[in-house]
C-alpha cells in the first residue's frame, strides 16, 4: 500500500509539473492578435460600435491627452455608438506592423500601433476627410473568451507634423 501511495504520489507530481512547465505557443497567440488587429480594422471601417465594446474588459483604464479614466461598459458603447453615427472611417490603416510584448505565459500582452485614419462626417460625405497620425499603447489580458483589451494609451502627431507625415502614407 505505501509503494502504490508513493508512485500515486510521484505521478501526481509529475503530471502537475508537466501542467505548469507546458511551452506555451506564443507564436500562435501573436497571430491571435494581429487577427484581433484586422477584426478592429473591419469595425471601424464598417461602423462596427458592438464589435468594437466586445474586444474590451472592465474594468477598464484610458490615458488620454493627459488624464486617466474608467469608463464603464455603457459609457464606451454610448461613446462609440456616437463614434460610429457621426464620423464615416475611410482609413484605419497600420503605419508598421504593431509591434506585440507578451508575458511568458501569455496571459497578458502589450501591442503598439501606429495608425493613419481618415474619417468624413456621415452628414457630410463629400468633404475632404480629417486625416491623421495615432500612436497607441493597448494592454490585453487572455481570458477564457480570448484576449481582452483592458487599457489603451493614446497620442497623436501634432497637426503640422500630421500634415508632412501624412504626405509619405502610401507610397
Amino acid at each position: 500500500m505505501k509503494l502504490y501511495s508513493a508512485l500515486l504520489g510521484l505521478l501526481l507530481a509529475a503530471a502537475i509539473f508537466q501542467g505548469c512547465c507546458e511551452k506555451v505557443d506564443l507564436e500562435a497567440h501573436r497571430q491571435e492578435l494581429l487577427r484581433l488587429n484586422e477584426t478592429m480594422r473591419a469595425a471601424h471601417l464598417e461602423g462596427d460600435a458592438e464589435t468594437i465594446v466586445a474586444i474590451s474588459t472592465y474594468p477598464y483604464t484610458k490615458v488620454n491627452s493627459g488624464k486617466i479614466s474608467h469608463p464603464t461598459k455603457e459609457e464606451n458603447d454610448q461613446r462609440f455608438q456616437n463614434y460610429m453615427t457621426t464620423m464615416k472611417l475611410s482609413a484605419w490603416d497600420d503605419l508598421q506592423e504593431p509591434i506585440i510584448t507578451m508575458s511568458d505565459d501569455a496571459t497578458l500582452a502589450t501591442v503598439i500601433y501606429r495608425k493613419h485614419l481618415a474619417m468624413t462626417p456621415v452628414d457630410e460625405p463629400d468633404t475632404e476627410p480629417m486625416e491623421g497620425i495615432y500612436a497607441w499603447q493597448s494592454t490585453y489580458k487572455r481570458t477564457p473568451e480570448g484576449w481582452k483589451q483592458v487599457s489603451d494609451v493614446l497620442t497623436s502627431l501634432p497637426e503640422d507634423e500630421a500634415i508632412e507625415a501624412l504626405k509619405t502614407v502610401g507610397k
